[in-house]
């Protein structure tokens, strides 16, 4: 008999993370799942950690370090249960999480991106709730990219995601080229084409810090979504940009990336994504980077709390 919900966790040495990660999993009040671990090529003590676990619903999946995308796809591929949720290694969800998006799942059966509301930690610290009108009960997002731009914050990530297993591969699933902003792009392409449910509760804790959010990247970071809208026609385009500011969304990724490079010292490329910022209320950050990236100065040179500082002032509205 399948499961009712399917949960896929990539891992790639995170080992200091993933037995709360699991046990969060395991103590949900919906028990009837399956839980999918793909390990990433991981060279720590990760998997040996997940073999420690005598549940006949964990299943482990090993392969080669390939990224995230791969693993999520691979998770997506196995899947037995009609709808998927992905969990982060290194995030946890409280024990509700599943039962909300199930619930969601049964009043709005036609949509395409389930979420809920998650608690942002920095290092292990609780900065804030990320909760979208938490006044308002379940309900589906008028617009996911104009209410993206309200909110302040990403509405939806992946550890507080779930979609059904059918669209996740109708639209090709996490795209693999990606090296970053994955789930946004993913997010985007699901709300482009159907509803997006949300509940304001909150069910998952995001450790925003294990992810090293300011390291120096390795490799020039892309805008999420924009490479999906270059490929589709004139006509498609045009229809698709009727969603209510989903020009302004793509400015603040532009945003968002255009920074992230010129810490990295790719700024050529940085300032190229800047200039496609062009609502005035994203003037102050976007002559803020541009000013940086002349500097003789690499910014990852500078200390990790000084560029936290300047990027958490990024938001998606003013």
């Amino acid at each position: 008999m399948e499961p009712l919900i399917s949960v896929v966790i990539p891992l790639y040495n995170k080992q200091r993370y993933i037995s709360q990660a699991i046990d969060s999993v395991l103590s949900q009040t919906v028990q009837d799942f399956e839980l999918i671990i793909v390990n990433d090529g991981s060279k720590d003590q990760g998997p040996e950690i997940v073999n420690t676990y005598d549940d006949q619903r964990i299943v482990l999946i090993n392969q080669k370090n390939q990224g995230v995308s791969v693993a999520r796809n691979c998770g997506i591929s196995v899947a037995k249960a009609d709808i998927v949720a992905f969990l982060d290694a290194d995030d946890e969800w409280l024990p509700n999480f599943l039962e909300t998006i199930l619930l969601l799942r049964q009043k709005y059966p036609s949509a395409g991106m389930y979420g809920t509301g998650y608690a942002l930690y920095t290092d292990g610290k609780h900065k804030r709730d990320n909760v979208w009108k938490p006044d308002l009960e379940e309900r589906t997002l008028i617009s996911y990219f104009a209410e993206s731009v309200s909110s302040g914050f990403p509405i939806i990530i992946t550890s507080s995601f779930a979609a059904p297993r059918k669209l996740l591969k109708e639209i090709g699933g996490y795209q693999n080229e990606f090296r970053t902003g994955q789930d946004h792009d993913l997010f985007g392409r699901l709300a482009l084409f159907y509803e997006v449910a949300y509940s304001p509760k909150l069910c998952a804790h995001y450790n925003a810090g294990a992810e090293n959010n300011v390291d120096k990247p390795k490799f020039v970071l892309e805008t999420p979504l924009i490479r999906y809208l270059e490929g589709c026609s004139i006509e498609e385009r045009v229809k698709l940009f009727q969603f209510p500011n989903l020009q302004l969304y793509l400015e603040f990724w532009y945003l968002k990336t255009g920074g992230r490079n010129v810490y990295a010292g790719y700024c050529r490329e940085g300032r190229k994504q800047l200039r496609q910022v062009h609502n005035t209320r994203y003037s102050l950050q976007k002559i803020i980077f541009f000013g940086l990236s002349y500097l003789p100065l690499p910014l990852y040179l500078l200390p990790a709390d000084i560029v936290r500082r300047i990027t958490n002032k990024m938001k998606l509205s003013t």
